[in-house]
């Protein structure tokens, strides 16, 4: 899809036939969703190109379940980024920047590749 808001919808409607068609354990489908919008909304927040809007394909494989999100935009590798340090309280905390925590936090494996001028980031979710 295109990487914009007005596509988003095509993906919520696709991710919820998806999981529903996989009929995973809820904790599962709730990290798979989860992460899978956490990469993203960093896509469109981070990885749009002057003049066009960044190209985006998702897949979900199974056995074991994993997450592949590949688009076209700038190189950028989230298994470099350091680890986000937490707050010490809920008022002190600022908006954004745990995207990446929680997707750590609710897989087992995080992989980066870039071929071909697509970014290829695989989450392992088993």
């Amino acid at each position: 899809f295109t990487g914009d808001a007005a596509a988003l919808p095509l993906l919520t409607g696709w991710t919820e036939a998806t999981l529903q068609s996989l009929a995973l354990a809820p904790r599962k489908a709730y990290a798979l969703e989860l992460c899978l919008e956490e990469v993203v909304a960093n896509i469109l927040l981070h990885g749009q190109l002057p003049g066009r809007a960044v190209q985006v394909r998702v897949s979900i494989k199974t056995n074991p379940l994993r997450l592949i999100v590949e688009d076209d935009g700038p190189g950028f590798d989230p298994t470099l980024q350091p680890e986000t340090e937490m707050a010490p309280d809920l008022e002190s905390a600022g908006i954004g920047g745990r995207g990446l925590a929680l997707v750590r936090r609710f897989s087992v494996a995080l992989g980066y590749r870039r071929e071909a001028g697509w970014n290829r980031v695989e989450i392992g979710l088993d």
